[in-house]
C-alpha cells in the first residue's frame, strides 16, 4: 500500500520557501583587493604580433579556451553587452587561456566575438589574475587595477547584468 505524504513536514518545507528570503538570478561581480595587471608579460594578438591590453577606459577582461562549454555558451551575451555599451564607457577584450593560434583562429571563425582578442599562449599571465576557473571576467580600472572578479558564465546582455555593471563602473569613477 502507498504511504502517504508527511503534511506537518510538507508544511515546514512550503513555510521555509514562502519566506527564505529571495536568491538573485544572476551572481555578482566579487570585489578583488591589491591586483594589477600584469606590465611584464606580454600577450598575442590574432595577427600573431606582442600586444598590450589596452587602457585608459575601464575594461572587461572575458578569460576564456575553446574547449570551455560555458565560455562557449556565454558568447552571444557577451556580444550583446558590446553593443549596449559603448567601447568609449567600456573597454572589452576577450583573453584566450592556452590555446594555440591555429585553434583560436578557427574557433573565432565560427563563433565570433566582436571586441578585441588577446591570447595568452602560456597561460602565465592569466595565472596572476588568479581565476578559480572558466570563464571568469574581470572588471579592470582605467589604471589597470582589477577591482572586480566574476567566476562561472553570465547573461551579459540582460537588463539586470547591464544595471550590475553599470552600478560597478559608477565605483570604478569614485
Amino acid at each position: 500500500m502507498p504511504r502517504c505524504v508527511h503534511f506537518p513536514g510538507m508544511i515546514l518545507v512550503l513555510a521555509m520557501a514562502m519566506f527564505a528570503p529571495p536568491v538573485l538570478a544572476e551572481k555578482a561581480f566579487i570585489p578583488v583587493a591589491d591586483l594589477y595587471l600584469p606590465k611584464d608579460l606580454k600577450l598575442l594578438n590574432l595577427d600573431d604580433q606582442v600586444s598590450d591590453i589596452p587602457s585608459g577606459t575601464p575594461l572587461l577582461i572575458n578569460l576564456w579556451a575553446s574547449w570551455c562549454g560555458p565560455c562557449l555558451e556565454e558568447l552571444p551575451a557577451l556580444n550583446r553587452l558590446r553593443q549596449t555599451i559603448s567601447p568609449q564607457e567600456l573597454g572589452m577584450l576577450a583573453l584566450n587561456y592556452g590555446d594555440t593560434l591555429p585553434k583560436v583562429r578557427r574557433f573565432v571563425t565560427a563563433n565570433p566575438i566582436d571586441f578585441p582578442i588577446l591570447m595568452d599562449l602560456t597561460t602565465l599571465y592569466s595565472q596572476r589574475l588568479k581565476p578559480l576557473g572558466l570563464p571568469t571576467t574581470y572588471l579592470v580600472d582605467s589604471q589597470g587595477q582589477v577591482r572586480f572578479r566574476f567566476e562561472g558564465k553570465a547573461d551579459w546582455g540582460s537588463p539586470q547584468m547591464i544595471a550590475h555593471i553599470k552600478a560597478r563602473l559608477e565605483e570604478l569613477q569614485k
